[in-house]
């Protein structure tokens, strides 16, 4: 299908807007160890932070090779820019460093938390990623995964107060 001009000119304005807050994040970033390096470098993905973060984690973390410990992460924040609160997803890596999905860079975990005035986290350790595949009989990307791991912190959120933490 192909794209009217006010689709492709929001999608503009969205990867323009995000390389901006690429750009205003640059300090924040870390060199992760190279094992951990896997990333569309020089892209961005607007919107897509849980299917971008949750391919990551899956090409990284939900592997017996796995290079080390990684967390998915969904977790509730609130824009310094607008003041608006939103759902966002990233993978916490060695409980010291974060990738953003979104962005395709790595932070530090504790500035990055600060940066998006982070509320409630829900954790999905790869044992539990690989549970909710199990239980739903998908094969390749998982796709309903994500959705199930995002109605998931959806459901919980209602749950809990906004700066509540909670390991699924």
């Amino acid at each position: 299908m192909e794209k009217n001009n006010e689709q492709q000119e929001f999608e503009d304005l969205l990867i323009k807007l995000t390389k901006k807050q690429a750009e205003e994040m640059a300090a924040l970033e870390v060199e992760p160890p190279e094992k951990f390096i896997n990333v569309n470098e020089g892209r961005v993905f607007p919107k897509l932070c849980y299917e971008k973060s949750f391919e990551y984690f899956m090409d990284m973390f939900v592997d017996f090779n796995a290079p080390g410990h990684g967390v998915m992460v969904n977790g509730v924040v609130k824009s310094n820019e607008f003041g608006s609160i939103f759902g966002h997803a990233w993978v916490e890596i060695e409980n010291s460093f974060v990738f953003d999905g979104v962005l395709q860079r790595f932070y530090d975990k504790d500035e990055y938390y600060a940066f998006y005035n982070v509320g409630k986290t829900f954790k999905f350790p790869p044992n539990k990623i690989l549970d909710l595949i199990n239980s739903s009989n998908s094969a390749g990307y998982y796709p309903k995964i994500e959705i199930e791991v995002s109605k998931e912190t959806l459901k919980r959120a209602d749950l809990l107060g906004y700066d509540e933490k909670a390991t699924i």
